[in-house]
């Protein structure tokens, strides 16, 4: 394709099946989704779209249908891919939820981090603290301060 073409079909309204204007679809998409006008995102939803046009059997659903359902899976998938998954929901109605780490760039060595005491064992959970507390010692201890039974103790 020479390169007056490419930018032809770039700067041109893209249609695909029913979808009058699938730029517009991206971008309600990912509005809606909190990805905002990301260039990445927006490439990756259109890509989504047309590897769902590629696969569009005709007669078994409008081809709009196919693609927006496409695209919110696709702004789902690009978010976990960028931000790393933070929700899971099981089938038994358990949800476990973590945040997100917090990365320290290298790249920005003069920004102080975030002040902490340098106590480990005030800068952790406090069972753990309790255990750091304690030093070392016995295991059983350990057991112990957790709340939990010692596996060398007999059950009785």
């Amino acid at each position: 394709m020479l390169e007056n073409e490419a930018l032809a079909l770039l700067s041109s309204v893209w249609r695909l099946g029913d979808v009058e204007d699938v730029e517009r679809l991206v971008a309600t998409v990912a509005g809606r989704a909190g990805l905002g006008a990301d260039e990445d995102a927006i490439a990756y939803l259109f890509e989504v779209v047309w590897r769902a046009w590629r696969r569009y059997e005709p007669g078994r659903a409008a081809f709009s249908t196919l693609a927006y359902r496409a695209c919110q899976r696709g702004a789902v998938d690009y978010r976990r891919k960028r931000d790393g998954r933070t929700r899971w929901r099981f089938g038994d109605g358990r949800v476990f939820e973590r945040t997100l780490p917090v990365v320290a760039s290298f790249d920005r060595l003069d920004e102080p981090l975030p002040a902490r005491d340098g106590d480990p064992a005030l800068d952790c959970d406090p069972d753990l603290g309790r255990l750091l507390a304690a030093g070392g010692g016995s295991l059983a201890r350990d057991y112990n301060a957790l709340g939990l039974e010692s596996p060398g103790r007999a059950a009785g």
